[in-house]
């Protein structure tokens, strides 16, 4: 995909209205991109950055766009118009009460009950 004249010099291009930056060069591969490229440049509501990096963009405020992967992200059941998460993956280690020692040294008391530690 040819980019923008306006923008032909640029790789990082800013949404001003949602503070989203896409990067042109992922147009040609995602049809998001190309579209929401060709809206802001339709309704002139872009930035460009100097230099024209994904860190001066965050500097200025932006977030990354973030494209939909197959196989990541929501399913939709058939019947239902509500998205529903099919996968997400989370850092809690599940430890048992009686596994955990007491500041003594002794250990604790045996508990069918389950306890969630999340990592700093």
């Amino acid at each position: 995909m040819t980019r923008p004249t306006a923008l032909e010099h640029f790789r990082y291009v800013g949404d001003k209205r949602t503070q989203v930056v896409y990067d042109q060069d992922l147009a040609g591969d995602d049809e998001s991109v190309a579209a929401a490229v060709a809206d802001i440049v339709a309704t002139e509501t872009f930035a460009c950055f100097a230099p024209d990096t994904l860190a001066e963009a965050r500097n200025r405020g932006y977030r990354a766009h973030r494209p939909r992967v197959h196989g990541v992200g929501f399913q939709s059941s058939a019947g239902s118009a509500s998205r529903t998460p099919f996968h997400r993956p989370s850092n809690a280690v599940s430890l048992s009460a009686g596994s955990l020692a007491s500041p003594d040294g002794s250990a604790g008391s045996p508990a069918s009950e389950t306890q969630l530690v999340q990592p700093p």
